[in-house]
């Protein structure tokens, strides 16, 4: 297996001016330089990804939900390539010299712990706490005229949030049997251990919804479309087409760049440039004044 390591990925360097570990984002370019932190980043090596690999696997079979696996993996992978993340006392130099949060280390703390618990590596658990932060909340005059600004399907959505205080999985997994427009009510499946409810919604918000098309069980998406599974979190159905290449395009082209091309598309086989335009000569006047004498004589002669 050793053989299978990439030897050109470069170690973990620190720049002289700055002496400390900071993540240059979530999905850096292997290889890159940042002048502003001082880090130049590592590819993963084979077998360090195939074990983030293998403990995602295990995460869906101990039950853990897509999203939790996902995140998980993406922070594993974001340490692999700042530090040695089979080694745990390199993973804890690299969170405590790199410059983020508090409340971030102690993610990836966390993630760290349940990693070296699947692979029963002794871990001493960093001393790092989330500082809990009040939420930002905006004035009602400017979530109305964010709610005005969007299209239908996402004013419903924001609408029904404002309203009812749901979280956003909750109200993507809202099906049309759950609305009661009757007695302007609707179920809330819970998310994350939470209790079902139902609340109370306006007329305006039911007119909302139900101008919305019904062409899925769902109100806001397809269930064939697991919207964690695709990048970017967006459905594939509302991603605009790739524009077709010119040389994929099988159609002929208006466009000619040489006289035998302009011939072939105008359907003028074997005939050629003079035969179609016969030059003009002295004798083409006198012939054209002989055939049509009024329309060919002088300005003073046709006005009158």
């Amino acid at each position: 297996m050793p053989n299978e390591i990439d030897v050109r990925c470069l170690p973990l360097k620190v720049c002289p001016t700055d002496e400390s570990l900071c993540p240059v984002g979530s999905n850096p370019t292997p290889g890159a330089f940042s002048s502003t932190q001082g880090v130049f980043l590592q590819k993963i090596e084979p077998q360090v990804l195939s074990e983030i690999i293998n403990f995602g696997l295990w995460m869906r079979k101990q039950g853990y939900r897509h999203s939790t696996v996902r995140y998980c993996v993406q922070s594993l992978k974001s340490i692999a390539r700042r530090s040695s993340l089979l080694r745990a006392e390199s993973a804890k130099s690299y969170l405590a010299s790199a410059e983020m949060s508090e409340s971030r280390k102690a993610k990836l703390t966390e993630d760290l712990a349940r990693f070296y618990a699947y692979k029963h590596t002794p871990f001493d658990k960093p001393n790092y706490r989330r500082i809990e932060k009040l939420p930002f909340i905006p004035l009602e005059v400017e979530v109305d005229q964010l709610i005005a600004s969007c299209s239908r399907k996402v004013a419903a959505m924001l609408q029904l949030i404002k309203e009812t205080g749901m979280r956003a999985g909750e109200a993507w997994n809202l099906k049309w049997t759950d609305l009661n427009p009757a007695q302007q009510t609707i179920n809330i499946s819970p998310e994350k251990n939470s209790n079902p409810r139902q609340p109370h919604i306006s007329t305006q918000l039911v007119n909302m919804l139900n101008a919305l098309p019904k062409r899925h069980k769902l109100i806001f998406r397809d269930p064939n479309i697991d919207p964690l599974i695709i990048d970017g979190n967006i459905p594939q159905n509302s991603r605009r087409p790739k524009k077709q290449n010119r040389k994929e395009t099988s159609e002929p082209k208006n466009r000619a760049h040489n006289p035998q091309d302009l011939e072939t598309l105008q359907g003028y086989n074997g005939i050629s440039q003079n035969e179609r335009h016969p030059p003009r000569n002295a004798n083409s006047r006198a012939q054209r004044h002989q055939k049509h004498p009024r329309l060919h004589a002088p300005r003073q002669l046709r006005d009158r």
